[in-house]
C-alpha cells in the first residue's frame, strides 16, 4: 500500500554503505516483500532506531510529516 505524506521534507544527503552481494540480495528481498523500495526500508530501520534511542527530538523538524513503521 503506497504511503502518503502531509509533508514530506526534501531528502538531499545520501550515505553509501559496502555490503556483500547476499547480504544486498536479502535486504533487496525483505524490503520489496513488505512493499517497499530499499531506500524507503533503511530510512525505516534507521529512524526506529533513532527514535528507540531517544535520539528523534533533536531531530524532529526534519522529520516532520514521515511515517515509521511500528
Amino acid at each position: 500500500m503506497p504511503r502518503k505524506f502531509a509533508y514530506s521534507p526534501v531528502k538531499r544527503a545520501t550515505i553509501s554503505v559496502r555490503l556483500t552481494p547476499s547480504i544486498k540480495d536479502t535486504l533487496v528481498q525483505v524490503a520489496h516483500t513488505e512493499g517497499l523500495d530499499v531506500s524507503e526500508w533503511l530510512r525505516d530501520l534507521i529512524l526506529n532506531e533513532l527514535r528507540r534511542r531517544e535520539a528523534l527530538p533533536s531531530i524532529s523538524a526534519d522529520l516532520r510529516g514521515e511515517t515509521l513503521n511500528e
